[in-house]
């Protein structure tokens, strides 16, 4: 269960995201590179979405699923916490090699996957051995064969691709930081004063989701993510 809470996020990204990679391989057919652009463009976009607010959501609320789903457990959410920051990287990851593969450059994603891999073994290695990584030497590790698969892919996708994501990537952080805010508002001073500590968080969490949503809304205006078009 506690995998679960990581790769739903990429099983998540997958169906919204990467389904619009074999739009890509048939604009390449046709020979249509502005079309390619968009539909990768979209699939970037789509993906910070889901990386962004599941890397802070997870990371806020890690205490709070812990006890909800595991109660006895005394160090879950504090692994939970640091297993947060690889999704962003493994959705985007995720999302740059059907893209790569779209526009036939299949050799990249191998080429990313085996230095990932290269580096997490070496931090395995050092880590796990240290005494004071430990268990977490294996998520750091990870993290970091993440971030050394991403920046390959990244180079990669953006010399053939012109995309932008910088600005898109604030705004989408702002306003997850804004949803965990409006829902610690909700649960601390006012839902806990009247319910179970666990009926709270789940109300509070729906409440943040429905402002998360609003925003949603404004920021598609802005930049035209395809919400209601995939």
């Amino acid at each position: 269960l506690f995998r679960s809470l990581i790769v739903f996020p990429l099983a998540f990204n997958m169906t919204f995201s990467v389904a619009l990679i074999p739009n890509i391989s048939e604009a390449i057919n046709k020979g249509n590179i502005e079309a390619v652009k968009k539909y990768a463009q979209k699939s970037i976009f789509l993906s910070i979405i889901i990386g962004i607010t599941s890397t802070i959501g997870l990371y806020s609320y890690s205490e709070e699923i812990f006890s909800l789903l595991f109660s006895n457990s005394k160090n879950g959410a504090y692994l939970l916490k640091l297993s947060a920051f690889s999704i962003f990287f493994n959705v985007m990851n995720q999302t740059f090699c059907g893209i790569l593969q779209g526009i036939r450059k299949n050799k990249i994603p191998v080429l990313g996957m085996f230095w990932g891999m290269i580096c997490k073994i070496f931090l395995n290695f050092v880590l796990i051995s240290s005494n004071y990584f430990l268990e977490n030497g294996i998520i750091i590790s990870t993290i970091i064969s993440n971030i050394v698969m991403f920046v390959i892919l990244y180079h990669e996708v953006k010399k053939n691709i012109k995309f932008k994501w910088k600005k898109f990537s604030f705004i989408i952080f702002v306003a997850s930081l804004i949803m965990i805010f409006f829902s610690v508002i909700l649960r601390k001073f006012f839902l806990d004063n009247w319910m179970n500590s666990n009926i709270s968080f789940v109300l509070s969490v729906i409440g943040g989701g429905i402002i998360y949503l609003i925003q949603m809304i404004w920021i598609n205006d802005i930049f035209g993510v395809p919400f209601n078009k995939m």
